[in-house]
């Protein structure tokens, strides 16, 4: 048994070293193909996420920083230990190829596999200062690289010739360069299809969240969005890349006041059916109608008018821009509804408008309804609960949905149960596992530029779903982060589980008519973070309740490769680490 367990020890140490030296070719050949012409993107991209899949598979596995152990690969079947290690063999050898291939037309690349082999004395292990230093120009080269416009990047004038005679190899043989990135993709979708579906279903689901910040330039975005991937990323990344370019443009002011001729709808154009007014037990106001003969959902936006001009006019482009981000055909797992416009349907009044949003068919050709989960909640007891097991599928959906939205660079500021609806044709149940997102009327790019506008809770009232960071007063008020929506979902996943509003939870922390009320949102986080310890794991297991936690304090652990190389995104690592965290202990969830 200890023979057995040395072995392994050497054989997870040898494969790390492996790995290490793998991600190491993959900096230096994206950091030489960078400096190519912009005919040559498309290269460039291919080798940037094969390199971020690479590392992700790691991650997935569980590798340690330390290198001394790799997790999920211990539970792997000696058959499938022995494939893995394969194909990081093959792909470090053929990273090692590349080198040679360069040599031929003009001169090895920038910070070679011999340049580190030397540096370290031929030993394997992490790069040396001098050799990591060297990546870390050579990545600051790419990022200025990817930031110039592409008539700046298909200049000869604007790389040093050095680096353009070392990249010669690859736009003078097209077709090898075509079979590096073919073969690179073919062993990575290998290593994910060794693992099992469940394991391969994740490793997709978090694959857009990990690329995503590390690819912000309008090319590469277009070309993600063509659609043209074959391997296991398929559409997800697509209609990811797709959100991510609208939200860019939506920081054009220009491309605003467009948005406002492209997405307004005439008043008369939309007729309301009260009969299908949505059932929402919420303070939002929402109606169905019908525009052109389509079913649709208005979502109304009041402006403030105590507000100064300069901040109403701003709400009001934010508001076209909003229209237009929402417009695009996303993936279902986003949980958005095509939004086809603002509405004003007073012509006098300038400060009410509609978001207007597509409602889906059903079989029947009538259209769907929506229920909102705060109407769901509010009739419990009357209405029997959900299993547990959808319970969990609806918890796992809205995280999902959250991380894409947050990788592709959107806060939606508004999480809490009248904002998650879900489609109910007559006559059936609604289908509490496939939720959709509504209440983005306060979301917002994920970016400083984008100042927050939204008020807040007002002076001495306490929301139960925003962050306590959230509701302090005036400069005080902390700006919004991905962690703030983190923990108005963790309040949404207890609801959830408990199948009853926050409104109940607090009664039974506090009394129908407490003698000491709820004063802050401090105390208000406090007091449910210490009831979910001591009493959801023995009702809905340790997974669900960690989760929950996580959520509510915001205390994501966080690597340090869990930031995509090349990253202007400064919650990236977040992204990873809610996906560890959040996600995939959800994942594990069984009734």
């Amino acid at each position: 048994m200890a023979t057995e367990t040395a072995a392994l020890a050497i054989g997870v140490i040898a494969l790390v070293s492996t790995i290490e030296t793998c991600h190491r070719g993959y900096v230096r050949l994206i950091a030489t193909a960078a400096a190519m012409p912009s005919s040559s993107r498309e290269f460039v991209l291919d080798l940037q996420i094969e390199h971020y899949r690479f590392d992700l598979y790691w991650q997935y596995m569980g590798k340690t920083e330390t290198g001394t152990d790799i997790a999920l690969m211990r539970e792997q079947p000696p058959p499938t230990q022995e494939l893995i290690e394969g194909v990081a063999s093959k792909i470090c050898a053929l990273l090692r190829d590349s080198n040679h291939l360069a040599a031929e037309y003009g001169g090895a690349m920038p910070g070679t596999f011999d340049d580190l082999e030397e540096a370290q004395g031929h030993t394997p292990g992490p790069a040396s200062p001098r050799v990591e230093s060297k990546i870390l120009q050579q990545l600051e080269q790419l990022k200025q690289w990817r930031s110039q416009p592409p008539s700046a990047a298909t200049s000869t004038a604007s790389v040093p010739i050095s680096n353009m005679q070392k990249a010669r190899w690859v736009w003078r043989d097209a077709n090898r360069a075509q079979k590096l990135t073919a073969d690179l993709k073919k062993y990575n979708d290998t290593l994910w299809t060794a693992l099992s579906p469940v394991h391969a279903r994740l490793l997709k689901l978090a694959a857009p969240s990990f690329i995503l910040p590390g690819i912000s330039d309008e090319a590469s975005l277009a070309m993600l969005d063509s659609e043209r991937r074959g391997n296991l990323l398929d559409e997800s990344l697509a209609a990811l890349s797709r959100l991510r370019r609208a939200v860019a443009h939506a920081l054009d002011q220009e491309d605003g006041r467009l948005a406002a001729s492209r997405m307004a709808i005439p008043p008369g154009d939309i007729q309301i059916s009260t009969e299908l007014t949505v059932t929402t037990g919420s303070r939002t106001k929402r109606a169905m109608g019908l525009l052109n003969g389509v079913a649709v959902l208005i979502e109304y936006r009041e402006i403030d008018a105590e507000l100064v001009h300069r901040v109403q006019d701003t709400l009001r482009r934010r508001l076209y821009q909003l229209a237009v981000v929402l417009s695009e055909p996303y993936h279902p797992s986003l949980r958005i509804l095509p939004c086809l416009g603002v509405w004003s349907p007073d012509p006098a009044n300038d400060r009410r408008y509609g978001l207007v949003f597509r409602v889906p068919t059903a079989t029947s050709l009538a259209p769907v309804k929506f229920v909102t989960l705060a109407a769901m909640l509010s009739s419990t007891p009357t209405a029997p609960r959900p299993p547990l097991g959808d319970r969990f599928k609806l918890a796992l959906a809205l995280s999902i949905a959250i991380m894409q939205l947050h990788a592709a660079g959107w806060y939606h500021k508004g999480i809490r149960p009248e904002n998650i609806a879900f489609g109910q044709v007559a006559g059936a149940a609604a289908e509490v596992t496939e939720p959709r997102l509504l209440g983005f009327e306060f979301s917002r790019p994920a970016t400083p530029a984008a100042e927050s506008l939204d008020g807040g809770a007002a002076a001495g009232v306490v929301d139960l779903y925003a962050h306590p960071a959230r509701q302090a007063q005036g400069p005080q008020r902390a700006p919004f982060r991905c962690t703030h929506d983190y923990y108005a979902l963790g309040m949404c996943l207890l609801e959830i589980v408990l199948w009853e509003p926050l409104a109940r939870v607090k009664e039974r922390l506090y009394g129908v008519s407490p003698e000491r009320p709820l004063r802050t949102a401090s105390e208000w986080a406090a007091r449910v973070q210490e009831s979910v310890f001591a009493e959801m794991a023995g009702r809905y297991g340790e997974i669900y309740r960690d989760v929950i936690l996580v959520c509510l304090s915001g205390k994501l652990p966080i690597q340090p490769r869990e930031t995509p190389a090349g990253t202007d995104d400064p919650d990236a690592a977040l992204h990873m680490a809610f996906f560890n965290d959040v996600i995939r202990r959800l994942a594990q969830c069984r009734a």
